[in-house]
């Protein structure tokens, strides 16, 4: 008999994608029978080449996962013994058991070079659940020679964050970045799976624990607009409006001691610690005005907001409790002069302001800025939509919160921080045109690039890992300096199909100034996108995407822990229907 094999090649080239083998137990590791004992008992027979194979596989770097819906604890002794860490039995949905070896925790380099989207065995009880409802309400009325528009609206926002927090006796970032110093090793590999807890020893203890957060805004808005001359050549669009609104959140977190055992963590017999429970609420009332004058080829926008806002936080866990109130004034201006029908220069200054957030820190001031751009638009048939802006803000102080995912400890999570004078100043530059194409066809093309620089003008120390110890003269982290976008399409009256190129440069992962350490930033990456939509119907229309059409791996963070990857290759595809109005 003739057999016709595939290229040798071809199937060392798939092979080598593979990361995970997944198997069920009977029927697969064993002949599909079972040996019933007068007491009920089940016995199995498994192949020994099976073993091997398992042992092989796992000497190669590739995981196994075994997930099945009978219990046996033979095949449990069994899969131990080889090696196995993921070992699922007695599931009668399996999916949800598939989809906890995906990725969740970042990786040392190493692991991220191997397999970028592995996930260690330490994060297999992660989950994250929420709910979201949202309710707005709108009203226009003519009013006063003007227009009146009225809004009220309510969110709320409730999320379950299931996760790996950190070990009991070490830091989880200090393990992933020098894993083979010697007691690094011991966690590292209690982490990954590949080693058992010790019962006897809390040292290697997996701190696990849920972030759970409500959330809920309310308010209501309304707005007047007048359009009137207050001369000859002069025209104004004025806007006055008032804001009430109001915002709470409730933060209860939990941690449980987990030991890892045959490749899962499994809680201990200990109590359930409450890490935080508090409540943060704010009040705030804003009234603008704005007006928008046209004299002659001159457009200039004056405005001022006032904004009176106050902060209330009760911590109960540490049985504390503060009040802010702040009142602002925010001005601004910016101004166009259309040189000709095609070339317009702008400028304008704006002041910012962000209140400090509700919680139990002292002396944190909110964060403040005066911000500036200039620039100049050509808008004209020949060489298409041009714009360079550059930008400059001054920041008398900025303010920095410990998160979780930028790896902030229960100890100071959602603690804020001053970091002081901050310069952050760049230039942006888009470019844009649709070539015709003779016929029916069009062809745009569009470019966008940005420069960012920024300084750190005080020196400070935070407990923030983004920040530390931050000297004058630092640069932010997660601020990529460079950053770029070329598009290319192809459209006509009923469809269109667009490719994208994106660059970004490396992004440091902490306060600092010098070349970036490979080990500390972000990779630089490019990244190809594919979209396109065609109107099927006039009211029915079918878009879709490709995400990293050439599956590129790379680096976009190392927060919370360790090396993460961007997204991977995927793909969507959507329905779009309109209503008739």
């Amino acid at each position: 008999m003739n057999r016709t094999f595939p290229n040798t090649e071809t199937v060392a080239t798939r092979a080598a994608r593979i990361r995970c083998l997944f198997l069920d137990v009977d029927g697969v590791l064993t002949d599909c029978r079972l040996w019933l004992a007068p007491d009920g008992t089940e016995l199995k027979t498994v192949h020994v080449r099976d073993g091997l194979g398992i042992k092989l596989l796992l000497e190669a770097g590739i995981a196994v996962a075994v997930i099945s819906g009978r219990p046996s604890q033979a095949i449990q002794r069994r899969l131990e013994s080889l090696g196995v860490q993921h070992i699922a039995l007695q599931v009668a949905d399996k999916l949800p058991e598939y989809e906890r070896v995906r990725d969740a925790l970042g990786l040392t380099d190493a692991d991220f070079d191997a397999t970028p989207y592995r996930r260690y065995a330490g994060s297999a009880e992660d989950r994250f659940d929420w709910d979201w409802t949202g309710l707005r309400l709108g009203w226009s009325q003519p009013l006063l020679g003007g227009e009146l528009d009225v809004v009220g609206y309510r969110n709320t926002f409730d999320r379950a964050w299931r996760k790996f927090n950190n070990f009991r006796s070490a830091d989880v970032r200090d393990v992933l970045a020098n894993p083979d110093e010697a007691f690094n090793r011991v966690l590292y590999d209690t982490l990954t799976g590949a080693r058992d807890g010790d019962p006897a020893n809390d040292a290697d203890d997996l701190r696990i624990g849920t972030n759970a957060r409500e959330f809920v805004s309310t308010g209501v808005q309304g707005s007047m607009r007048w359009q009137f001359a207050t001369g000859p050549a002069v025209e104004h669009l004025f806007e006055t409006g008032l804001r009430v609104h109001s915002d709470r959140i409730r933060r209860d977190h939990d941690e449980f001691a987990y030991e890892m055992t045959g490749g899962r963590p499994q809680r201990k017999d200990a109590t359930r610690t409450i890490t935080a429970d508090n409540t943060g609420h704010a009040d705030a009332v804003a009234l603008w005005l704005r007006d928008e004058i046209l004299v002659g080829d001159w457009t200039i926008v004056p405005g001022v907001r006032i904004e009176s806002i106050s902060v209330t936080f009760t911590d109960r866990l540490n049985e504390v409790s503060s009040k802010d109130d702040y009142t602002e004034v925010l001005p601004g201006i910016g101004a166009n002069y259309a040189v000709s029908d095609a070339l317009t220069l702008l400028a304008g200054v704006h002041k910012g302001f962000s209140p400090a957030t509700p919680g139990p820190q002292e002396n944190v001031e909110p964060e403040e800025a005066v911000n500036w751009e200039a620039g100049v638009r050509w808008d004209g048939d020949a060489l298409g939509r041009i714009e360079v802006v550059g930008f400059y803000s001054d920041y008398s102080n900025l303010t920095a919160v410990c998160t979780f995912s930028s790896g902030c400890g229960n100890a100071d999570l959602d603690q804020q921080i001053n970091a002081g004078r901050v310069d952050i100043e760049g230039v942006e530059a888009a470019w844009e045109r649709s070539f015709p194409t003779g016929g029916a066809l069009r062809f745009p093309v569009a470019l966008t690039y940005t420069y960012t620089a920024t300084e750190f003008r005080d020196a400070f120390t935070s407990p923030n890992p983004q920040y530390g110890n931050v000297e004058p003269g630092f640069e932010l982290p997660y601020v990529p300096e460079h950053r770029g976008n070329a598009r290319v399409g192809l459209s006509a009256d009923a469809w269109d199909i667009g490719l994208s190129v994106t660059y970004q440069s490396a992004m440091r992962d902490t306060a600092g100034a010098g070349p970036i350490p490979p080990s500390e930033g972000t990779d630089a990456f490019t990244v190809v996108d594919l979209s396109a939509s065609w109107d099927v119907l006039p009211s029915l229309t079918v878009t879709g995407r490709i995400d990293n059409l050439l599956d590129d791996d790379y680096i976009v963070s190392r927060r919370p822990f360790g090396a993460r990857p961007g997204l991977p290759l995927s793909a969507q595809i959507g329905l779009q229907y309109r209503f008739a109005q």
